[in-house]
C-alpha cells in the first residue's frame, strides 16, 4: 500500500516538476526576448534621431562630408533589410562610432555649440545612449539567467 502511493506520487510528482521547469525557462526565454526587442525599438528611435542632427551639422561640418556620409549609409543598411539580431548589434557598434567621432567633431565646432536645436539633439542622443546601456545590461542579465537555465 505504501510502495503503491509513492509510485503514484512519483507519477504525480515528476510530470509536475518538469512542467514547473519547462515554465520557468519559458518565462527565461520570455524575458530575453521583450529586452532584445526593447534594444531593437531604441535602435529605431535613435535612427528616426539621425537625420535631423545631420541636417543640423551638415552645413557647419562640411570637412566630415565622408563620416555623415558612413552615417547615412549605415542608416540606410539599418533600414533596408531583415537584418539577424547578431548583424543588427554589429550594425549598432558601427552606427554608434560614427555618431560618436560625429559628435566629437561637432564639439570642436563653437557655432555648433551655440545652436539650440543641436544642443536639444545632443541631449536626446546622449539619453538614448544611455538607456541603450541599461537595456544591454538588462538583456545580458536575462540572455545569462536563460542559458544558465537550458544547462
Amino acid at each position: 500500500m505504501i510502495l503503491m502511493i509513492i509510485v503514484l506520487l512519483l507519477f504525480i510528482a515528476v510530470p509536475v516538476a518538469h512542467k514547473l521547469a519547462a515554465n520557468a525557462m519559458n518565462e527565461k526565454k520570455a524575458r530575453m526576448i521583450k529586452s532584445f526587442a526593447d534594444i531593437d525599438e531604441l535602435f529605431k528611435r535613435r535612427n528616426e534621431l539621425i537625420p535631423p542632427i545631420l541636417g543640423a551639422v551638415s552645413p557647419e561640418l562640411r570637412e566630415e562630408k565622408d563620416l555623415i556620409g558612413e552615417i547615412v549609409a549605415l542608416r540606410s543598411q539599418s533600414l533596408a533589410a531583415v537584418l539577424s539580431d547578431d548583424d543588427k548589434i554589429a550594425l549598432d557598434a558601427k552606427v554608434c562610432g560614427a555618431l560618436s567621432r560625429l559628435m566629437a567633431a561637432a564639439g570642436r565646432n563653437q557655432s555648433l555649440g551655440a545652436h539650440q536645436n543641436f544642443q536639444k539633439l545632443r541631449s536626446a542622443l546622449d539619453f538614448m545612449e544611455k538607456e541603450m546601456a541599461a537595456l544591454r545590461q538588462a538583456y545580458n542579465t536575462a540572455a545569462g539567467e536563460y542559458n544558465t537555465a537550458v544547462k
